[in-house]
């Protein structure tokens, strides 16, 4: 496990900078007035969650599948919840940006969700 999820880290963090470079290009120049200064709290936060939540499935993989699919429907459960305390106490102290707030978010939950879902996948595969 340890040698997987230190490549997941190296691929994480790859794809952080990747968002971080695009993320000040494309905030720097023609949607500057739309910046948040929250942008990089939800980078962080999405980053961490998905490297705690591929952590944990990795470390249940290794058993019985039956304990590996419980695991995956708690770890899911505590990062969305995690998620909506995150969004929601944002979008209720900084309502005027809210839209702005909700639509960064989504786009990076997405890639996130991507790239786990992607490297879950290869990651199981190449161990049947």
């Amino acid at each position: 496990m340890g040698k997987e999820f230190k490549t997941f880290l190296i691929r994480e963090a790859i794809l952080t900078s990747i968002i971080i470079a695009i993320g000040f290009i494309i905030f720097s120049t023609f949607l500057k007035t739309y910046y948040l200064p929250v942008y990089f709290i939800i980078l962080a936060v999405v980053s961490i969650l998905t490297a705690l939540f591929y952590w944990g499935l990795l470390k249940n993989s290794k058993e019985n599948s039956v304990k590996f699919i419980s695991s995956f429907m708690l770890y899911s459960g505590i990062k969305m919840i995690a998620y909506l305390v995150f969004i929601t106490s944002y979008v209720f102290t900084f309502k005027e940006k809210a839209t702005y707030f909700l639509i960064v978010f989504s786009v990076l939950y997405i890639i996130y969700t991507a790239f786990d879902v992607f490297l879950m996948y290869k990651n199981f595969k190449s161990n049947q």
